[in-house]
Order: C-alpha cells, then structure tokens, then sequence
C-alpha cells in the first residue's frame, strides 16, 4: 500500500510540475494569442498529464539503468543522452496536442516533417522541455541529497535564524563496525555500509523520517514532534530496518560472508535547528537531545541491548502500544558529559 502511494505521489508530483510548466510557456503564445486563460488551461491541462506520465516513466528508468551504469563518465553521457532524447520527444508530442500550434495534425510527408524539426517553434518547445527535465532532476537529485523537504527550508530561508523545535532522534550504528572494516577491508567495507543505508531507505519512507546526516557507519534520523507526529514511528523504523536486513541475509553471506547487526538509541528533547555554513550550508541541530540519543546509543554494547529508549520518549508512546510490554527499566544511568543521571529504558524483542 505504501509502494503504491509513492508511485502516484510521483507521478502526481510530476504532473503538476509539467501542467504549470506548460501553462506558462503557452501563455507567451508564440504562434497564437487568440486563446483565452481558460483554453490556455484545458491545453495546458493535458500537456501535464501526457507529459508528466511520459517523463515520469522515463525519469524512473533513466535513475535505475544510471545506477547500474560503471563509471562517473558513462552516467553523465547516459543522463545527457537521456534528457536530450526525452525533450526532443516531448516537443514532438507536445507540437500535435496543443491547439496553440498553427500546424494541427501529423505532417503527411517525411519533407512536412522535416520542416517542422527545423522551425522555430520546435526549437522553442525542445529548449523548454530540456530545461523544464534538467531543473527537475536537479531539483529531485537535491532534495534527496539533502533530505526531503530540507531543501524548500534552505529556499525559503526557514532556518536562517535559529529556531527551536522538539524532536525526537534515532541514532543507529553497525555493531563492530572495527571488526568489519579489518575483516573486509575498506572497499568492502564501504559497499557494505553502501548496501546496508540503501536497505534502510524504504524503514524510512515508510515511517515518515527525516534523514539528518550519515557519518561513517551511523545514520542519525529525525522528527519534528508536532500534532502529526507518532512515537512508534521510531521504534518501528528500526525494527522495520532490521528487519529487511534479515530478509536479505542469503545477498550478505553471498557476498560478505556476514550479516550486519545495527544497535540505536532513541531519545526526544528540545533542539536549536539553525542554518550553518557558508562555502557549504547545512540544516544542524544544537542540544541536550541529540547528545543523550548519541550517548544512550553508545551504551548499547554494555548493556547487551539493540535499542536503548529514555523515559522522556516512552511517555509519549501511547498506552496501548504493542511495544510497551517488551520495554524494561534499566534505572537512572549516568551518561559522559551530563551531571544528572537519564532514565533508560531496554527494548526487549528478539529482531
């Protein structure tokens, strides 16, 4: 159910991108100007849905066989390659749908056609489908990057000023990480880790978090604790990662002769989001918080636990939540660099 949400989110997503796209371009009205807004629109309407259900598709296939591409080299030329050829298509395609276009129906001759590839208004449409296809994946490519909705923050200058917002923070590092990295070696080592976060993506779209940073082995995850926010949200990410990472246990003995354990921490506090950074710029988080989810993560080797929780986020679980009764006390634990002690908590499940 969530797979298929997805999909028509994307494809929702890029069908209004294209409708506003066009509507803007045929507005110009380069060949025509005896349409109304009205008309514009209907056009405009259906360029969109064509257009962003082709572009779509083919945005789609260009990130798989990209990804499977060998070298830096071979990916820009394929993604070029791509965009061109996709533009030159939609100009095509888009020359016969709008009515904006003097010329109405395909041309009954190779000489008819050949025409119109040299005319000035297809060398309008392609510029502007290239463009319109070059910005959206830029655009796509950022905002994965950076993490979903952190790059319309950074346009709208959100974090500029410090804010303060409550969070909770899911901390999760390979267990004995030192001991992989000796065993596989580092390029291994690092196609492992590769492997491992790329498993972890869809624990994370799933349960709605936010990506913060990922540094070595660990990746920290985070939510904004507002009225949409749900505490089992970050129990069940790592329980949901851990998870697909069993279902996968044939592809890592096949191939590292080893199954990675991950362990977490999980606490919720106020933090300070800020904007930092000026050759390079970043969304941080200052606090209290985000250092307890660090250190409680930490003392998971000590405790012989995969997920450690403070009692500040387990008040928020509500009552009847499954995993409160595999959830036991370990008592006030005092942490490195706090003077008082945290209530901790053990999730005792067998994942």
């Amino acid at each position: 159910m969530q797979k298929t949400n997805n999909i028509v989110s994307y494809y929702f997503i890029n069908i209004i991108i294209w409708i506003v796209a066009y509507f803007l371009l045929s507005l110009l009205q380069f060949e025509n100007n005896t349409l109304s807004i009205s008309q514009i629109l209907n056009y405009s309407i259906w360029s969109g849905v064509f257009i962003g259900f082709f572009w779509g598709s083919i945005f789609k296939i260009n990130i798989f066989i990209r990804n499977k591409l060998p070298n830096y080299f071979t990916r820009v030329t394929f993604i070029v390659i791509t965009i061109t050829t996709s533009a030159f298509m939609l100009a095509f395609f888009l020359y016969f749908l709008n009515q904006f276009i003097d010329l109405k129906k395909i041309p009954d001759s190779l000489n008819q056609l050949h025409q119109f590839y040299r005319s000035r208004v297809f060398i309008v449409l392609l510029t502007h489908a290239f463009i319109v296809a070059l910005l959206y994946q830029f655009v796509y490519e950022m905002d994965k990057k950076l993490g979903q909705g952190v790059l319309l923050n950074f346009l709208l200058g959100k974090y500029i000023n410090p804010r303060e917002e409550l969070r909770a923070f899911l901390f999760i590092d390979l267990k004995s990480s030192s001991f992989y990295a000796e065993k596989l070696g580092h390029f291994k080592y690092s196609k492992l880790a590769q492997d491992c976060f790329n498993h972890l993506s869809g624990a994370v779209i799933k349960n709605k978090a936010q990506i913060y940073q990922f540094v070595g082995d660990e990746v920290v995850l985070t939510w904004k604790v507002n009225k949409h926010f749900n505490p089992n949200y970050c129990i069940q990410c790592f329980l949901d990662f851990t998870n697909k990472l069993n279902s996968k246990k044939e592809y890592y003995y096949e191939n590292y002769k080893l199954l990675p354990v991950f362990k977490a921490g999980i606490h919720i506090g106020k933090v300070m989001v800020t904007q930092v950074g000026q050759p390079k710029s970043e969304i941080a988080y200052h606090g209290d918080a985000i250092n307890i989810a660090s250190r409680i993560q930490g003392l998971c080797n000590k405790y012989k636990a995969k997920l450690l929780l403070t009692s500040d986020f387990i008040k928020l679980l509500n009552p009847e939540n499954q995993h409160l009764k595999n959830i036991s006390s370990l008592g006030r634990v005092s942490l490195k660099g706090k003077e008082s002690p945290v209530n901790l908590h053990q999730l005792n499940i067998k994942i």
